[in-house]
């Protein structure tokens, strides 16, 4: 068999005409379409059940010319957030801790304030870099916020900021912070530009040079890019940077032996498939766990009522089904019958209270709200005496030491 082309034009995909639906012949959306016809058979082909699924799927036809852009509006999915919308909203949602850094030229692509708003997590600019700071032994954010964390992604990598990380140049609060990061920890770095900048010499060098600082190369792909040609420069998916940072996360913290469980986590569970709503809309912090906040309280307060220990139990085998992790992490103990029932069912235990001031809560989207915040099921450990550490977590505190001290402690139990 021939593999010659004998002439044939490279196939460049261009969007189809309004209605009709090509074939994908190349798989771009295959994850995102075997999803979705999963979804229609687990929930007999009602297509309400599988909305987010289906919106994911038209987003990857249209993003690769596959299919007429259509507002979302016009498709009955506008309520529907889209789940590979950004990179960090997968990791709050996922309750990765994430702070934002954006250049002023991203400001072009993004709305800071809605970002705060929206995602409630810190979002940094360079003007904040000069408000922080007023005078001699102030914090330095750059400083800060690179010590802070424990993995810095740089998503999408333009080919100037790349070209000045590699010079070492820093004239920006996001480039200062790359020059003061620990080279001992992870850097992701997902490049983004056209195809020629992309294909220039250049490039090369300055990549070579990041990756022999350590730096972990997540290459562009090829798609139609902002500036309409087809080509390879295009940022990784979402879904391939997420998973990467994952990786490293889990490497960091040891997720073979290791677990984070969630008392709550039952319970949006048996919400969501009650009520028909998206689990990870539950488990974030967003508009629908508010709008349910109260139901689903006084429901779990009900059952509690039969059986202290129910969502303790319900928890533990919904994240560790086969109890096989050395270490649980409870983050979301709130009363006092939670610790009664570790106390009394297991030894080693260690009870951490981590507390933030009245004014940081509310720069992080706290608001108060009667009959939810003022219940059990938030302030029962209000006067909890018998902690075995107590950490804050404001704005610039560095929590490394306190970390390593419960990493150390552990390793000796």
């Amino acid at each position: 068999m021939s593999s010659a082309t004998f002439g044939q034009k490279s196939f460049q995909p261009t969007p189809p005409e309004k209605g009709s639906f090509p074939l994908d012949h190349q798989g771009q959306c295959k994850k995102t379409a075997y999803k979705y016809m999963f979804c229609l058979s687990v929930n007999s082909g009602d297509n309400s059940q599988c909305r987010q699924e289906a919106k994911d799927y038209l987003d990857c036809r249209m993003q690769n010319d596959l299919m007429a852009k259509e507002e979302w509006t016009k498709l009955g999915l506008a309520d529907i957030k889209n789940t590979k919308d950004n990179i960090i909203s997968q990791l709050v949602q996922k309750n990765i801790c994430t702070t934002l850094v954006i250049t002023e030229a991203s400001k072009h692509f993004l709305d800071v304030d809605k970002l705060r708003k929206d995602l409630k997590i810190d979002v940094y600019t360079d003007q904040n870099e000069w408000d922080a700071w007023k005078t001699r032994g102030d914090p330095v954010l750059h400083i800060e916020l690179s010590k802070k964390a424990d993995l810095l992604v740089l998503a999408p990598l333009s080919a100037n900021t790349m070209a000045k990380v590699s010079a070492g140049i820093c004239d920006n609060l996001l480039t200062c912070i790359v020059r003061a990061w620990n080279v001992s920890k992870t850097v992701l770095f997902c490049p983004s530009m056209n195809t020629q900048m992309w294909n220039h010499p250049v490039t090369k060098d300055q990549v070579d040079k990041l990756a022999s600082w350590g730096y972990c190369l997540i290459p562009p792909i090829v798609k139609t890019l902002m500036c309409g040609d087809h080509g390879i420069g295009a940022m990784a998916e979402v879904e391939t940077i997420v998973n990467q940072i994952l990786e490293k996360l889990n490497n960091l913290i040891g997720s073979e032996k290791c677990v984070i469980i969630r008392l709550s986590g039952p319970i949006k569970k048996h919400w969501a498939q009650t009520k028909s709503l998206q689990l990870d809309e539950l488990l974030s912090d967003g508009e629908m766990k508010e709008q349910h906040r109260k139901s689903m309280i006084e429901w779990s307060e009900n059952v509690r009522a039969n059986d202290n220990g129910y969502f303790c139990r319900m928890a533990i085998d919904m994240y560790d089904q086969n109890h096989s992790k050395d270490i649980w992490i409870v983050s979301d103990a709130r009363r006092k019958t939670d610790i009664a029932w570790f106390k009394s069912n297991y030894d080693n235990l260690k009870l951490i209270r981590i507390t933030a001031d009245e004014c940081t809560r509310k720069e992080r989207g706290y608001n108060f709200i009667q009959g939810v915040d003022n219940a059990t099921s938030e302030c029962d450990l209000d006067d909890y005496s018998e902690w075995d550490w107590i950490v804050e977590n404001n704005k610039f505190n560095d929590c490394n030491e306190f970390i390593n001290e419960i990493v150390n402690h552990v390793l000796t139990v």
